[in-house]
C-alpha cells in the first residue's frame, strides 16, 4: 500500500481509419468521399495523473453492460489506482471523441485477472474487442505471468452476449477452462458471491502446467481484496488445488 496516485498516459496510440462513401450528385458522375475517424487508445495504471476517461468508460459503457453484483463500484478502481495493489490497468478506446469500449486488469503477485472487457453494442463486430484483448494478451505473454478471466457458464442468461459465443471467442484467443467449481467473491460490501461462472486461463501449452500452488495463492489474495462474507467456495477450491484435483479443459466441448 504505497499511496501512489493514478497515472494517465493520455494517448498511447492513434489509429486513423477511413470510411468510404459513394455519393451521387445530380447531373454528375459518382465520386468517392473518404471520412476519416481517429481512434485513441488511453492507458490508465498506477503511478500519477488523471482518470477522467476511465470514469467515462465506466459510466457510458460498463454500467449498462454488466448485471447488478458483477460490476464493482468505480470507487474500487480509484482505490486500486491510489494504493497500487492489486495493480490496476485499464485501456479505453475512443473513436471520434466517443468512448466505444475498454478493458481492465488486476495484477496480483501470482497472476493477472482480466476483469472487464466490453464494447458498446453499436460498435461491436468492428474488431475493437479483439484489439483491446490482444493488447492484454501480448503483455501477459511478455511478462510470463498467468492470465485468468471469469466468464459466464452455459447455464447463465447473459443479455449482453450468448455465453457460448463468448466462450468460443475466448477459446479462439487461446484460453482454456480451469476445471474447478468456480465462484467469484462479492465485489462490494453486503453483496453476494457470484456463481454461474467459469475460470479461464490463457494456455500456450497444457503440459507446461505441472503444479497449481500459484493458483491457490492468487485466489487467497483475490478473495482477501474483495468483500465476501462467505468463504466456503474459496475453501473448496483451495482443497481441490491442494489435492491436485484440477485440470485444464477446452472452453467448449467439441
Amino acid at each position: 500500500m504505497n499511496g501512489i496516485s493514478a497515472v494517465f498516459s493520455n494517448i498511447v496510440r492513434f489509429r486513423t481509419s477511413f470510411q468510404r462513401h459513394t455519393i451521387q450528385l445530380k447531373g454528375q458522375k459518382n465520386f468517392i468521399c473518404e471520412q476519416m475517424s481517429i481512434e485513441k487508445s488511453h492507458h490508465i495504471h498506477s503511478g500519477g495523473g488523471a482518470v477522467q476517461v476511465l470514469q467515462r468508460f465506466y459510466d457510458e459503457v460498463a454500467v449498462t453492460a454488466f448485471p447488478e453484483g458483477e460490476l464493482e463500484p468505480f470507487s474500487e478502481w480509484e482505490l486500486m489506482l491510489k494504493e497500487g495493489f492489486p495493480h490496476f490497468e485499464g485501456i479505453v478506446l475512443e473513436v471520434a471523441n466517443e468512448v466505444v469500449g475498454g478493458i481492465t486488469t488486476e495484477r496480483y503477485n501470482n497472476a493477472t485477472l482480466l476483469t472487464y472487457l466490453v464494447v458498446k453494442e453499436q460498435h461491436r463486430k468492428k474488431g475493437y474487442g479483439s484489439s483491446l484483448c490482444q493488447k492484454v494478451l501480448v503483455k501477459a505473454r511478455e511478462s510470463n505471468c498467468p492470465l485468468l478471466l471469469e466468464a459466464h457458464d452455459l447455464t447463465t442468461v447473459d443479455e449482453t452476449m450468448d455465453p457460448r459465443t463468448r466462450l468460443a471467442i475466448y477459446q479462439q484467443l487461446g484460453f482454456k477452462k480451469v476445471d474447478i467449481p468456480y465462484t467469484a467473491p462479492s465485489v462490494e460490501p453486503g453483496s453476494a458471491n457470484v456463481s454461474g461462472l467459469v475460470l479461464l486461463m490463457l494456455v500456450e501449452d497444457d503440459k507446461s502446467i505441472t503444479e497449481w500452488s500459484w493458483l491457490g495463492k492468487f485466489l487467497k489474495e483475490y478473495w482477501d481484496a474483495c468483500y465476501s462474507d462467505d468463504n466456503r467456495p474459496l475453501l473448496l477450491m483451495l482443497d481441490l488445488i491442494e489435492k491436485n484435483k484440477i485440470s485444464i479443459v477446452p472452453c467448449l466441448d467439441s
